[in-house]
């Protein structure tokens, strides 16, 4: 058996499948594991910004046309555009033309291969004529906190989804549909994310019923730095000894709950004075908190660090796939807020641990699980830290998560005869 990890952009430390796929990586080289082999170790990956020079041609000069665009950073992108709903929107759908378009058949060679592993269903749907011919196994690994095509169009800040057309809505939800048809297997790093694609898709649960699914909890291996940086924060925004400080880190929209997180802010600073709110993540122009103890630092490279130097973490979702993010207050050993969706809910299989869920949706259930996080001393708060570091560190490394999505590879391979390559 030999898979390929399929992904159109680089494998870099930051955060998202980028940082998770590099650190796997990492880890298939150190035990020598040949059969998963990364996309990037033999092609080059920066021809996905450009598949096509050199293939189109103008009509009128029959010279050479390109088509710039990158398969996976589109919505990023987006996040620059000029201000102004219908600005975003027209930006929008000239993103999903460039993602409707299908790489060349000849694009890349896919047949020395038993498995392909795709990691977001843009990839999967671009790479549809190089699939016609190919005859072994096709995995989606999704990501995304909610079906992308809700994700692209309510999720882009300054695009309001009402003013987005149905006609276009369907066309993303037919890209989104076709990709999930076309995988033979889906997986996800537990049943409970899946949560959004059942209650945001009504034909999610039709797709999935007729495929493999393969659960493999996301692993996570870092270097734990619980509050040996402790003054790093307090030194950076000047806080006393006595301060309190709770940590966000991530996008200002509505699905990772920071707007519910404002609302609850304000209150919640007002009756803990010595409680400081810190979020870092590239600020919201529309949902915002004014409050003194309230601080925004913005995007920044060193979010580790700063987060082992808070106190407790705050994760308040809506929905959610099964955010690294969380795993990694975890390891910082954190107690940890958080809302009760999704693959948070993973979690709850741990009753004796430090993490206080909430009703996701609810500014008063949000301050309530931070009230009985402040009610508690600066040794309770490490104690049920170190529960959660703990939890990590038995069953979430990497050896765990290959050995469990192994055993999911290898089921899809069952008969012999589905091995399509010849050694």
């Amino acid at each position: 058996m030999r898979v390929l990890i399929y992904h159109s952009f680089a494998l870099e430390e930051g955060g998202g499948p980028a940082a998770y796929l590099k650190h796997y990586r990492d880890y298939l080289r150190t035990i020598d594991e040949d059969r998963y082999v990364f996309l990037c170790d033999i092609f080059d990956i920066d021809r996905f910004k450009d598949p096509f020079r050199g293939r189109s041609r103008d009509k009128k000069t029959g010279k050479l046309r390109p088509h710039q665009f990158s398969l996976t950073r589109i919505v990023e992108r987006l996040k620059a555009l000029l201000p102004g709903g219908k600005s975003r929107i027209k930006n929008l759908k000239t993103g999903a033309r460039r993602i409707s378009k299908s790489l060349p058949g000849d694009f890349f060679d896919l047949h020395q291969f038993d498995a392909l592993q795709f990691h977001s269903s843009c990839d999967l749907f671009q790479a549809r004529s190089m699939l016609r011919s190919y005859g072994g196994k096709v995995l989606l690994m999704s990501h995304s906190p909610k079906p992308w095509h809700r994700e692209y169009v309510e999720d882009t800040e300054g695009v309001d989804p009402r003013r987005v057309g149905k006609r276009f809505r369907d066309r993303l939800r037919s890209i989104d549909k076709s990709a999930f048809e076309m995988a033979d297997a889906l997986v996800f790093p537990c049943a409970e994310a899946m949560e959004p694609y059942r209650q945001l898709w009504p034909e999610f649960n039709d797709i999935a019923s007729g495929k493999k699914l393969i659960f493999a909890p996301t692993p996570f291996e870092k270097e734990t730095r619980p509050h040996e940086q402790r003054e790093l924060l307090h030194r950076l925004l000047d806080f006393s000894e006595s301060a309190v400080v709770a940590f966000f880190a991530g996008r200002h929209n509505a699905v990772k709950g920071y707007d519910l997180l404002c609302e609850a802010g304000a209150s919640i600073l007002d009756r803990w004075p010595s409680l400081h709110i810190v979020c870092a993540g590239i600020e919201s122009a529309v949902i915002k908190c004014n409050h003194p103890r309230w601080h925004e630092l913005g995007w920044r490279k060193d979010v580790g660090a700063l987060m082992a130097s808070a106190d407790f973490y705050i994760l308040p979702n809506r929905m959610t796939y099964f955010d690294l993010v969380l795993l990694e207050a975890m390891s910082c050993g954190l107690p940890i807020v958080l809302s009760e969706t999704g693959g948070n809910r993973y979690f709850l299989r741990y009753p004796q641990s430090g993490f206080r869920f909430f009703h996701p949706g609810s500014a008063v259930s949000l301050q309530s699980a931070i009230d009985s996080v402040m009610a508690m001393d600066a040794q309770k708060r490490r104690l049920a830290g170190a529960v959660n570091m703990g939890i990590i560190q038995s069953d979430f490394g990497f050896d765990r998560f290959h050995a469990t999505y192994n055993r999911g590879m290898t089921s899809l391979f069952e008969d012999p005869a589905d091995l399509q390559r010849v050694d």
